[in-house]
């Protein structure tokens, strides 16, 4: 049972708790979302604003070097995912 003190007492912590939310980690989270989000927005739209052709010339010049790139990454990735994986889930079973 709460008694008059304690309720007194823990009114200045409901005030500070409900903005312990707002601190540094929050900012610097939203700071590093807005770092990454950024650069990902402008090539979205510089690639769908109209211009001359460059969805051609990108897909006979680089277009098929990226994709294929992406691809190995991809593969690369998961393969060592698959086997550092099952190797520590190995060790710690």
């Amino acid at each position: 049972m709460i008694t008059e003190t304690a309720a007194v007492d823990m009114a200045p912590m409901a005030k500070m708790n409900s903005w312990s939310w707002i601190n540094v980690w929050s900012i610097g989270t939203v700071l590093i979302a807005a770092a990454v989000v950024v650069p990902v927005v402008a090539v979205i739209f510089i690639g769908l604003t109209p211009s001359d052709d460059i969805w051609t010339h990108l897909a006979s010049t680089v277009l098929p070097l990226y994709i294929s790139t992406t691809l190995q990454l991809m593969i690369g990735v998961g393969v060592g995912t698959l086997i550092i994986g099952v190797g520590t889930a190995w060790l710690v079973s």
